[in-house]
């Protein structure tokens, strides 16, 4: 654990000082030696206060769950503590270029679960080598702080691209519709029409007899896949304009039905069919950098779509 005045702490120790040369240089020394007695004693128990309130609290659990690349994500910190109770403890996690701040927790039992924000990061996989805890409780005078190794891998995607630009089939409207084999041909049931919907799934005749736009839910296919083939002997922009139509697909897949094989270089990942863990394939994109246009392509597979559009460039 280590210690430091805060700036408040350091003007402290200066009004403090000041008080220890007027003891010394004028004849009020009763006055002077009360104010000293009052402000030791202040410091003393602030120090000891501080150092207390971190002794014995120790994080027993981090949760950091994946999230696309420039989005804040929720991060969950397990906290055990003394019975006493803890207060105002910061939560930080120790990146590999800097510390950023996710959490303050107002008070901390034997047992307390901490919800807060990590910033938004660029694509990849960055490991958190620990989790630092800071407090200034209770004057604000000191500074206390611990580091606890707690090994933690952050997987950031890339942002799934935008509709029209994922590599499927567009509609008039220029929006993206689902890979092939999430959606059929059959109409299921009619419903309100709600954001982000197709205009080629709006019921016209439907919706000008009751007044108001309905569209045309379609039943899902059940048998059907699609395998994208993600070229990565490319550029560093064409391969992130990739990645992220791959992870459009990726979205489309775990919402919808059917499956989805990712095939690349040194890489082939399913989901779909009844499982929808996308952890490995979450840190593939992640991880993804380009290769050399000498390298082997990725493996050859009929029927596939082949990112990016065209071959690699």
């Amino acid at each position: 654990m280590r210690f430091r005045p805060t700036d408040l702490g350091w003007k402290g120790l200066m009004l403090l000082a000041a008080l220890v040369a007027a003891f010394l240089a004028t004849a009020y020394s009763n006055l002077f030696f009360l104010l000293l007695v009052f402000s030791g004693g202040l410091g003393g128990l602030g120090l000891a206060w501080t150092f207390t309130n971190l002794r014995g609290l120790v994080p027993t659990h981090v949760e950091v769950p994946i999230s696309p690349a420039g989005q804040p994500r929720p991060v969950h910190v397990r906290l055990r503590g003394s019975r006493r109770g803890h207060a105002a403890v910061h939560i930080a996690l120790r990146l590999p270029d800097r510390i950023v701040d996710v959490a303050t927790a107002d008070t901390v039992g034997s047992d307390t679960l901490v919800a807060g924000t990590l910033p938004e990061l660029p694509r990849g996989l960055v490991a958190a080598t620990a989790v630092r805890l800071t407090t200034t409780f209770p004057f604000g005078l000191f500074v206390a702080t611990r580091e606890h190794r707690v090994p933690i891998e952050i997987v950031t995607t890339p942002a799934a691209a935008t509709p029209g630009q994922a590599g499927g089939s567009t509609d008039a409207a220029g929006e993206l519709t689902a890979p092939a084999g999430s959606r059929g041909s059959t109409i299921r049931e009619l419903r309100p029409f709600r954001t982000g919907d197709s205009l080629g799934d709006v019921h016209w005749k439907a919706s000008a007899r009751r007044g108001t736009a309905v569209v045309k839910e379609r039943e899902r296919q059940q048998d059907r896949s699609t395998t994208l083939v993600v070229d990565r002997r490319c550029t560093a922009d064409v391969l992130e304009a990739t990645l992220s139509a791959t992870m459009a697909w990726v979205d489309a897949a775990t919402t919808g039905a059917g499956s989805l094989r990712v095939v690349s270089q040194g890489a082939d990942h399913r989901i779909g069919d009844g499982t929808r863990d996308t952890r490995e394939l979450a840190r593939f994109l992640a991880g993804a950098s380009t290769l050399p246009a000498d390298a082997p392509p990725p493996p050859a597979v009929p029927g596939a779509v082949r990112l990016p559009a065209g071959g690699a460039r």
